[in-house]
């Protein structure tokens, strides 16, 4: 925050302010999961597909958007340019997350509460590489060869 208001820039404290905003909120939901699952006397989170990226999305995803979105305010990028950066960025995130999560597990024992949990760790593997296929695919927006 102190960076964005010495740089005087209204728009980088608005970015940084809705990513804290957001990334405060996923973690009260996963703690909130967890607090569901303490008080059913289950001894492990139960989380749905859905439930899941909501919270990656809130956390790492914003965190990798806003990363993208500010290097994009910058310098100085048209307004196509700064929503491609973040849409890049978000799904960015979200692979990272679920590489993170495939990363923490391993066939047959797999991390509590994780996507590998929830849907096995092959459909796991193929849906983190659908979520890095989405992220290569925003970036073909910019109308320039992607070199990787």
């Amino acid at each position: 925050f102190k960076l964005s208001v010495a740089c005087q820039n209204i728009e980088l404290t608005r970015i940084i302010s809705e990513m804290t905003k957001a990334m405060a909120q996923g973690e009260l939901n996963q703690l909130a999961y967890k607090d569901l699952a303490a008080k059913n006397d289950q001894n492990r989170c139960i989380i749905d597909e859905a439930s899941y990226f909501e919270i990656i999305s809130a956390k790492t995803g914003i965190l990798f958007a806003a990363a993208t979105e500010l290097a994009a305010v910058l310098n100085n990028q048209s307004q196509n340019i700064i929503k491609i950066a973040k849409q890049f960025g978000m799904h960015l995130g979200l692979a990272f997350q679920i590489k993170d999560d495939l990363l923490d597990s391993e066939p047959g024992k797999l991390e509590e509460g994780s996507i590998p949990e929830l849907l096995g760790w092959d459909q796991t593997k193929i849906l983190l590489e659908e979520t890095q296929s989405q992220a290569q695919l925003i970036l073909t927006e910019l109308g320039r060869p992607i070199v990787y």
